[in-house]
């Protein structure tokens, strides 16, 4: 049942899928292009254990050379942010962003949750994404990059 409502509401905003199923397990991929990069968000519905995981990972390797500084930098974030975290893999010098949701079965309006969360996850890290660019390419330093993207005023509000 909750599978099919993520199906549903995955062709309803048209976004091409590959499907797994592993038991109990079900696991949405695809790619999403955001406004500062594309993600490959993986979206995992386990049926035993009553939950919904969403996962959206940069596909831009970083320099290795810069894994401490950029672990710095999803660390403040993660440390104020009490609705995902980001993670880093040191195998593929990738970061990615992810969330979860618990199920109960008598949720009545699993598709808002499911829409809210998903849009809030997307949304976070679309926000931080130039940070970490710039952090991981430019040199920049991660609390000056943070602050940069949640204090400084937008120059094109002037």
């Amino acid at each position: 049942m909750l599978k099919e409502k993520i199906i549903e509401h995955l062709n309803i905003v048209e976004i091409s899928y590959e499907y797994n199923n592993e038991g109990d397990r079900h696991s949405f991929f695809f790619d999403l292009d955001l406004s500062n990069d594309m993600v490959r968000p993986v979206i995992g519905l386990n049926n035993m254990q009553d939950y919904v995981i969403m996962y959206l990972l940069c596909l831009t390797p970083l320099p290795t050379v810069r894994t401490a500084e950029v672990f710095e930098y999803i660390s403040r974030i993660n440390y104020v942010d009490c609705f995902g975290a980001f993670v880093y893999d040191f195998e593929d010098s990738l970061v990615g962003y992810h969330c979860a949701f618990f199920i109960e079965q008598s949720m009545t309006h699993f598709e808002t949750h499911f829409i809210r969360n998903f849009q809030l996850a997307t949304e976070k890290i679309d926000f931080y994404i130039p940070g970490l660019l710039s952090v991981g390419f430019g040199g920049k330093e991660p609390a000056l990059a943070i602050n940069q993207l949640e204090v400084e005023t937008d120059p094109t509000l002037n």
